[in-house]
């Protein structure tokens, strides 16, 4: 099973036969991939904008991004 788990060690569990540079292109081709569809199709869970707006009018510690960067790159990429 492969949850949670990065590239590099999926990767040759999957693909044993690979050079390691070979690996590292794949990996590095599959994390682009994961984000560009994270960008383009994940919305953020309900009620968030209504958490973070409330975190701002109450100046709490927590940082969770800056302003003018979309929710989901912020969280995911």
């Amino acid at each position: 099973m492969s949850i949670g788990r990065i590239s590099m060690d999926i990767i040759p569990m999957l693909l044993p036969d690979l050079s390691e540079d070979e690996r590292m292109q794949i990996a590095e081709k599959k994390d682009l991939l994961f984000c560009q569809f994270a960008q383009e199709r994940l919305q953020p869970t309900k009620g968030l904008e209504k958490i973070i707006e409330y975190i701002q009018q109450n100046r709490s510690k927590l940082k969770i991004g800056k302003q003018n960067v979309s929710l989901i790159s912020m969280f995911i990429c």
